[in-house]
């Protein structure tokens, strides 16, 4: 089997009124296309340490490089949220996170001469989750 690569970016929206805010990732997988959903699934491995993305303006953390792949058509995109913390004026809130996996459904190539860049976009509602402790958001993947 031939292998290309890929890497995973997040970039996040600024979080205002922040002075620590950490997210924590558990699995990030993708899916083969036209292949059944329950045999299609690749894991990625990357590094599960939390991220702070406190006052970040449109930073981009980079949470895997350079991962193997076979190469082919993918359709989908899975990441799991583990954890979320917020500190606001001093006080630090563990945040309740509803929506644990995130699904982003966009066909992208892995090809073996060129890595393919994948960067997923988090549109944090910070009003939202500051008033209801929980982590509201809204994720897409640039092409």
């Amino acid at each position: 089997m031939v292998n290309g690569t890929i890497d995973i970016n997040l970039t996040f929206t600024p979080t205002p009124g922040t002075n620590e805010f950490f997210l924590i990732f558990d699995e990030i997988k993708v899916h083969r296309a036209r292949v059944s959903n329950e045999s299609g699934w690749f894991l990625i491995i990357f590094d599960k340490n939390p991220i702070n993305i406190a006052n970040s303006e449109n930073f981009t953390y980079s949470i895997a490089e350079n991962s193997e792949l076979p190469v082919g058509r993918y359709d989908q995109i899975s990441i799991g949220i583990i954890g979320a913390t917020l500190e606001t004026d001093g006080i630090t809130d563990e945040l309740g996170v509803t929506m644990k996996e995130i699904s982003i459904q966009k066909e992208f190539l892995v090809r073996r001469d060129s890595p393919k860049d994948l960067t997923l976009i988090f549109e944090i509602d910070m009003q939202t989750t500051i008033l209801l402790k929980r982590l509201v958001y809204e994720a897409t993947m640039l092409g």
